[in-house]
């Protein structure tokens, strides 16, 4: 009985740290450009972390065998669109796997110029997954 009430809650979570992750995220890109460079490392690293989160609860969610997918029953007319912003946000989820965690490893270790290069892909990705997460729960709930 808990793990089915926990189960049926863990989408409701997830929006919850997609939308973390947009604002720590997007906070730790104004934090760099104001040349706050430890806060940005930190809430970087906190972005990466509720990512980390979201993604052990996504699979948990998705993987069990007592969950079952969520169908769109909005508005005919918004089906396309809909479907439209979920495939472009798996696909653009699964390259902002390698490309977050390449992105956190050369800020990391220094290498800040191959790190800077990198960003200007991995952050706006980043940004667009954390965001579109959000609005297909809002879509889906």
């Amino acid at each position: 009985m808990f793990l089915a009430l926990v189960l049926q809650d863990l989408p409701h979570l997830n929006a919850a740290l997609n939308a973390a992750a947009f604002v720590v995220v997007g906070t730790g890109f104004i934090a760099v450009k104001k040349k706050k460079v430890t806060l940005h490392k930190v809430l970087m690293l906190l972005g990466l972390l509720i990512s980390i989160c979201f993604m052990t609860s996504y699979l948990i969610y998705h993987l069990h065998p007592d969950t079952t997918a969520k169908k769109f029953e909005g508005a005919a007319y918004l089906r396309y669109p809909y479907l439209v912003m979920l495939v472009t946000h798996i696909i653009l989820a699964i390259v902002t796997v390698p490309l977050v965690l390449t992105s956190a490893w050369l800020g990391i270790r220094g290498r800040i110029t191959k790190h800077r290069k990198l960003v200007r892909w991995t952050l706006p990705i980043w940004i667009y997954v954390s965001i579109t997460g959000v609005l297909i729960y809002l879509s889906l709930y």
